[in-house]
């Protein structure tokens, strides 16, 4: 799978999510190259599935010598490169509490009030971006971790499972799995997997929140 240009995918994902009421029946579409496609939850023989891929990993990664579990790797940026992970997490938390109480000023708002609706907007705006630098940052640290690796493929192989694409013909539509498995889904190079996991990872948090 391509993992160059993230940014670009989680701008994507970003800004579709501002449209409010996409989550319908348990499914979210999303556009890619001009196409329409969508995830839904997983049923619980997927959730099985994945989490047999989960420990079929974890148990070819703690063979490895040197493999590093989160709190090692905290440990050891800590001590030896002044890396506090702990405390970028708690800059998040603060960023996403403060943006929180900005939605909630805006939502105070009257409608003639332009002025002051755009420069919480674009507090927003900056907040966001803020927060997701660090999310990333936090994220870049600990990919390489067996606790991040064994969670990607967890949520790649559901997203390989839950992903379809929409089709019309003859003026009826229909939907079809995008990848027939999941080595089809970790060979195929282009944005849509990275962007695919976007979306069902907010899906899942939001069905279940």
């Amino acid at each position: 799978m391509e993992t160059t240009g993230l940014d670009e995918v989680l701008n994507d994902i970003e800004l579709s999510l501002k449209t409010p009421d996409l989550i319908q029946d348990n499914k979210l579409n999303f556009e890619h190259k001009d196409s329409l496609y969508r995830v839904r939850m997983p049923n619980q023989r997927e959730y099985s599935l994945a989490e047999s891929k989960k420990n079929e990993l974890y148990g070819e990664l703690i063979q490895i010598e040197n493999m590093m579990t989160k709190p090692k790797l905290k440990k050891i940026l800590k001590e030896k490169q002044n890396i506090d992970l702990d405390a970028l997490q708690k800059e998040a938390d603060d960023l996403e509490k403060e943006m929180y109480d900005v939605y909630i000023s805006l939502s105070r708002k009257k409608d003639s009030e332009t002025e002051a609706i755009e420069k919480y907007k674009k507090q927003i705006q900056d907040i966001t971006v803020k927060r997701r630098d660090i999310l990333m940052e936090i994220t870049g640290h600990y990919e390489s971790t067996i606790e991040s690796q064994i969670e990607n493929r967890y949520m790649e192989f559901l997203t390989a499972c839950c992903t379809e694409k929409y089709f019309e013909e003859d003026k009826k539509g229909r939907w079809e799995k995008v990848w027939s498995n999941f080595d089809e889904y970790t060979q195929d190079d282009t944005k849509l997997p990275l962007k695919a996991v976007g979306y069902l990872t907010h899906l899942i948090f939001a069905i279940r929140d």
